[in-house]
């Protein structure tokens, strides 16, 4: 994800948290098409909306 920064990255590293579709490493997926990987962070449309982890009791 990285990756997906633009050089040099801004104060925080993101404006908002990103969201997670897939492992890292994603390569020779079907779903790729002509690309030969998928990143994290493209979401397909048969990918789900992420669901929020709850926050550890205390915060």
């Amino acid at each position: 994800m990285e990756w997906s920064l633009p050089n040099p990255a801004p104060h925080g590293n993101w404006e908002r948290t990103p969201n997670v579709y897939r492992g890292p490493y994603e390569f020779s997926a079907p779903e790729a098409g002509e690309k030969d990987f998928l990143p994290q962070y493209l979401k397909l449309p048969t990918d789900r909306d992420p669901v929020p982890a709850p926050l550890p009791a205390g915060h």
